[in-house]
């Protein structure tokens, strides 16, 4: 956990960068749409091509990001 503004998107998006270099598929899940949006946007900015999707129910609400 770290304050608003300290990093943790692009700390992310780094280190999903290095797992893709390796080959390795990364999904990321988060606990809120808006978080997905931020994370989403980070990656584009860090140029790493990805999927999200979201999923409601009136039980849960789910958001993911594939890293392809």
């Amino acid at each position: 956990m770290a304050p608003t503004g300290a990093g943790k998107s692009l700390i992310l998006a780094r280190i999903t960068h290095g797992a893709r270099l390796r080959g390795k598929r990364v999904t990321l899940v988060v606990p809120r749409f808006e978080i997905l949006r931020q994370l989403s946007n980070t990656l584009k900015g860090e140029g790493i091509e990805h999927r999200s999707e979201e999923h409601t129910s009136e039980l849960q609400s789910l958001a993911y990001l594939v890293c392809r």
